[in-house]
């Protein structure tokens, strides 16, 4: 597969409504990467067959700095 060795950009996530007065439920399902002319392929894990799909992009976590 020519993804192996490349770093994903983006995440997928299935979301899933659980009801009035409940919040969704997201669990994440595969990864996207983008090629050269801009387009995304992805590598899922699970197709879902209800719910919504949405592709994030993965952005670094800042650490938050604490001075005292």
């Amino acid at each position: 597969m020519a993804n192996a060795t490349r770093t994903p950009s983006h995440k997928v996530f299935w979301i899933r409504d659980r009801g009035e007065g409940r919040k969704a439920s997201w669990t994440e399902i595969g990864v996207g990467f983008v090629n050269r002319d801009g387009s995304v392929n992805l590598a899922l894990n699970l197709v879902p067959l209800d719910g919504r799909v949405q592709l994030r992009k993965i952005e670094e976590r800042k650490e938050k700095a604490t001075k005292g």
